[in-house]
Order: structure tokens, then sequence, then C-alpha cells
């Protein structure tokens, strides 16, 4: 059994507030003892607009790197198997292609992307990279 958790702080407007919702994920689960996954993550790196719903998301790189060391250190301080990103880089030339077919809200995750568009890291690129290459430790000691 694991307590798995899939979180996009920027589409609830909770990127500011990112380590109280892990403190009440603590409060609320840690008595089972099961493990955590975070099975899907991300936060915008720019604002997102989405004229149908006339909703303006707030995000930039410094918060998206703030949000992911929030994840990883979560990650560190509890007995988390393993954290998902849910998009690696930003996907605007896809998106253009399917602009009619699908909603406007499928824009939020147009720039969560750890890489850019035109393939640059963002600032919250090294830091996952940098646990990305860390030696694998066995939460079970092999």
């Amino acid at each position: 059994d694991l307590v798995g958790v899939s979180f996009y702080p920027f589409a609830t407007l909770l990127s500011s507030q990112v380590e109280t919702v892990f403190a009440w994920l603590r409060t609320e689960f840690e008595g089972f003892g099961k493990p955590y996954v975070i099975s899907e993550s991300g936060e915008t790196a720019e604002p997102i607009v989405i004229e149908g719903l006339g909703v303006t998301i707030p995000g930039s790189t410094s918060l998206q790197k703030i949000v992911l060391t929030s994840f990883l250190n979560f990650a560190d301080s509890t007995d988390t198997e393993f954290v998902i990103w849910y998009i690696a880089r930003d996907y605007e030339a896809a998106f253009e292609r399917i602009r009619g077919e699908v909603p406007d809200f499928f824009r939020v995750w147009q720039h969560s992307g750890l890489i850019d568009a035109d393939g640059a890291p963002r600032p919250a690129f090294r830091p996952w990279r940098e646990r990305y290459m860390a030696p694998f430790v066995s939460s079970e000691g092999g």
C-alpha cells in the first residue's frame, strides 16, 4: 500500500503554500505508516492565461524551483518511494497542433517543463538533475 499524491500547486493557486499542504499530508497520513509516492507534480514557470475561463495563473522560474525543491525536501523527510515531475520539456509546439481540438484548460501544463520549449534548462532543472544523478539508496537497505 502507498499514499499516492498528484499535486500541481499552481492549478489550485497553492504555489506559495506548498509547505502547508505537505504538513497536512503528514498530519493526515503519517499514522498509516505507508510510504508516499508523488505520482504527478509540476509547477508553471510562466504565467498562464486561460482566456476562455478569464483566469490568469501566476508563475515564474524562481517559483518553479522553490516548488520543485519543496517536493524533493518532502521526499527526503518522509518515506517517499519516488517523485514524478510530469512535464520534462515545455510543449508549446504540441499544444499549437492540438489547440482547436482540446479545451483551453490544457494550456495549464504548457510551461511546466524543467526545460523550456527551446531546449534551455530552467533553474529548477539543476536540483532535479542533481537528485537524478545521486546514488540510489533503497529505503529497505538493499
